[in-house]
C-alpha cells in the first residue's frame, strides 16, 4: 500500500476498484482516506469504473469523555482537496467526497480553482464545504452538496442535470 510522499506525472489518475483498499476504507470498491492535502494540477477521475468510489477527507479520533459533562471529546484533523488552476477533477458514476472527521469540529474543504466536472446519470455527492473560484460543470445526473457552498467562479448546469444544495450557499 502506498503511504505518504508525492504522486507526480503528466498522466491521469483514476480512482476506482483497482485501488488497494489498505490506503483507506473503501467498502470493497475503491476509495482513498486523505489525511492532509491533495493538490490536483493534472486530471483525476473518481468513479471511472462505474462504481461508487470515494475520497474521505480528514480524520477524527475519540479521546474519551469530558470529566465534567460526560460529553465525548474528539480530536479532528480536517482534510483539503485543492483543484489547482489548470487542474481537472471529474466525478463519474455515484462517486462521493465525504467528511472523514464525522462532522466533529472543523470541516474539511474542497477548493476548486480549476475545473470540477460531474458526468454520468447517477448522483455524486460532496459532503464537505466547497469553495469554487474556477469552473464547475454539471454535464449529467445530479451533484448533491451537503456542506456550505460558495462560488465566485463559473457554474454551468447542462439541461436535465441538477445541482442540489442543502447547506448554506452563496454565488
Amino acid at each position: 500500500a502506498w503511504s505518504g510522499g508525492t504522486i507526480d506525472g503528466a498522466g491521469t489518475i483514476v480512482i476506482g476498484s483497482g485501488i488497494d483498499g489498505s490506503i483507506g476504507y473503501d467498502g470493497g470498491y475503491g476509495g482513498v482516506q486523505l489525511n492532509g492535502r491533495l493538490n490536483v494540477a493534472g486530471v483525476v477521475v473518481l468513479g471511472a469504473d462505474g462504481y461508487g468510489d470515494s475520497i474521505s477527507l480528514g480524520t477524527y479520533a475519540y479521546l474519551g469523555s469530558d470529566p465534567d459533562t460526560g460529553n465525548p471529546i474528539y480530536e479532528t484533523d480536517p482534510g483539503q482537496l485543492n483543484i489547482l488552476a489548470g487542474g481537472r477533477f471529474e466525478l463519474a458514476a455515484s462517486s462521493t467526497i465525504s467528511e472523514g472527521t464525522a462532522n466533529v469540529g472543523e470541516r474539511s474543504l474542497l477548493s476548486n480553482a480549476g475545473t470540477l466536472v460531474k458526468t454520468g446519470a447517477d448522483t455524486a455527492s460532496i459532503n464537505v464545504d466547497v469553495v469554487n473560484t474556477g469552473n464547475l460543470s454539471i454535464e449529467a445526473g445530479t451533484l448533491y452538496v451537503s456542506g456550505a457552498f460558495e462560488s465566485t467562479g463559473i457554474t454551468t448546469i447542462t439541461a436535465g442535470a441538477v445541482l442540489q444544495l442543502t447547506g448554506e450557499a452563496s454565488f
